[in-house]
């Protein structure tokens, strides 16, 4: 996976390579800025990589070209939760569509979800 900030620091870029077993477990350590949440992030979904491929077993959650065409799995579509340290929104979505991403993200349809976090808004 490569994920490149091009509008901020043109030079530097995220790369990284791993394999996990099934059941094995994986620390990432490094220094302030060395990409760790980077990596999580686009696992999640919240970041989209210029290049690369990412996958949970057999399902791809990404797999882009270098001109960043190809497969990309929707967060909410992945599977992949991220326990962040603070609540996290997203910040293009408005309230109502942040609370209907859990329902979302189980299956529920778009109009089901939003009717739900409506309700639970209200209460």
């Amino acid at each position: 996976m490569t994920l490149t900030f091009a509008a901020r620091v043109p030079e530097r870029g995220v790369d990284v390579s791993f394999e996990l077993g099934r059941g094995r477990v994986l620390g990432i350590t490094g220094p302030n800025g060395a990409g760790k949440s980077t990596v999580l992030d686009v696992l999640a979904g919240l970041l989209i990589p210029a290049a690369g491929r990412g996958a949970v077993g057999d399902r791809v959650l990404f797999d882009l070209d270098d001109a960043g065409r190809g497969t990309w799995v929707p967060p909410h579509r992945r599977g992949v939760t991220l326990m962040a340290q603070r609540p996290l929104l997203f910040p293009h979505l408005t309230v109502l569509e942040n609370v209907a991403f859990a329902p979302r993200s189980r299956g529920l349809g778009r109009r089901a979800a939003r009717e739900r976090a409506g309700r639970w808004l209200e209460d």
